[in-house]
């Protein structure tokens, strides 16, 4: 929404609740609050907002930015979009046994990558992503000490 879109749903928003001025800090409030909601969700937001039963001699709330937002949230609710169904026919066993095993190889793969050249054993491992983190630490302590028992760490 635009600036001017802003000042309109507030002009429409006073027919509602009395509101007696628009003023550039409300506009740049609302503006920076809403701006990405489609000016007919945010008009039909009021609209919802005042519609809706009130107890008899309750103090109604004045509808605010975040009415808005909640509005436009609960109506683009990921869940709420069905979602197409692929027609396909159902995967074979042969298939999946496939689709596992190259995972499977591309998991070795990866994890070869980032193994810990054991040529000096003395020296203290860093983490790199994919190690075990509980190996790791072992590998660490155990350089640590053998580093101390030569005399290299205090």
């Amino acid at each position: 929404m635009t600036r001017e879109d802003i000042i309109d749903l507030l002009t429409f928003a006073r027919v509602y609740d009395g509101r007696v001025t628009i003023g550039k800090a409300e506009t740049a409030a609302w503006f920076l609050a809403v701006s990405r909601v489609p000016f007919g969700i945010a008009q039909q937001a009021i609209v919802e907002h005042y519609s809706a039963p009130v107890e008899p001699g309750a103090e109604y709330p004045r509808i605010s930015p975040g009415h808005v937002m909640a509005y436009f949230r609960a109506r683009n609710r990921p869940d709420s979009v069905p979602v197409p169904a692929i027609e396909a026919p159902k995967a074979s066993r042969e298939h999946v046994a496939r689709c596992k095993a190259l995972v499977a190889e591309m998991i070795t793969t990866a994890a070869a990558r980032y193994q810990l050249a054991d040529a000096d054993p003395d020296v203290v491992p860093r983490w790199r992503p994919g190690m075990d983190k509980q190996d790791l630490a072992r590998r660490q302590v155990e350089a640590t000490r053998r580093r101390r028992a030569l005399g290299g760490v205090s």
